[in-house]
Order: structure tokens, then C-alpha cells, then sequence
């Protein structure tokens, strides 16, 4: 199981994460390493360091159809 929008990072522990095969147990591990055993710490990170929401920006909100004469 990966984090929800897995995106390519430098970043070793959400690496770590996305490339596990038993997401819970290399999360209490990695809580364990890195956190002191602090599961919540590690979900407040991985919240400030993955992309969850992306909000579309559209430039043009009213195109002009195109229309074709047959």
C-alpha cells in the first residue's frame, strides 16, 4: 500500500514509505528510527511533506467552442 499521491522526492523516509510492501510495519519502523516511536509525529510529517490536494488552475474559464463547416 502507498501513500495516497506518491510523487518522486529526494526525501528518504517517504521513499521508504512508498516503496514498502507492508505499509504498517515499515511505518511503526520507521516511526520507531526516526520519531521515537512517535506514529503521530510521522503522520504530521508525512502531511507536510506530500502533495494530497492539487487545485487545477484553468486560464481560460470560457473557451470559445469550435465549430467546423461541413
Amino acid at each position: 500500500m502507498n501513500i495516497h499521491n506518491p510523487i518522486q522526492t529526494d526525501d528518504f523516509i517517504i521513499n521508504q514509505l512508498n516503496n514498502s510492501v507492508d505499509y504498517k510495519a515499515t511505518k511503526k519502523t520507521v516511526a520507531f528510527k526516526y520519531f521515537q516511536n512517535n506514529e503521530e509525529l510521522l503522520d504530521l510529517y508525512i502531511r507536510k511533506n506530500t502533495v494530497t490536494n492539487l487545485k487545477l488552475v484553468v486560464s481560460n474559464p470560457d473557451p470559445e467552442q469550435l465549430e467546423f463547416s461541413f
